[in-house]
């Protein structure tokens, strides 16, 4: 009886939030557990705790911010990712973008800014020259 309980107020983590082509959505999207995906379109900004996925012919107006990306469609405004984003040669991407790892494959159009997270590199380096000098 308890692990039902527990079963019921759990999130799946294989479940995934669809927006469907001719859907459109108008404010901030959250998801906390489920991966979304968007074939539609979106105005407001995309909070996911997991992978976002953007359809081509999406048009996402607002930023984004996920843990993985892998965008199809068109955003405009600022892609916040904590882990891979991976930017499809049907994607247009108008905004900035903030990634650890990025992957941009022929034909993406990128208008903006891009940062990577270099403090891991940046770690292993000092690691790797302070082991030298000893």
């Amino acid at each position: 009886m308890l692990n039902r309980k527990k079963a019921q107020g759990a999130i799946n983590p294989n479940s995934i939030n669809v927006i469907s082509k001719g859907s459109r959505i108008e404010g901030d999207f959250y998801s906390k557990g489920s991966d979304i995906r968007i074939d539609g379109n979106v105005l407001g900004s995309i909070h996911c705790e997991s992978k976002m996925v953007s359809g081509n012919g999406s048009i996402i107006e607002g930023d984004i911010h996920s843990v993985n990306a892998d965008i199809s469609g068109k955003v405009i405004g600022n892609i916040f990712v904590k882990d891979t984003l991976i930017l499809k040669s049907t994607c247009i991407i108008q905004g900035n973008i903030h990634a650890k790892k990025m992957i941009m494959e022929t034909g993406a159009i990128f208008d903006g800014q891009c940062k990577m997270d270099i403090s891991e590199t940046v770690k292993v380096n000092q690691t790797q020259k302070a082991s030298h000098s000893s």
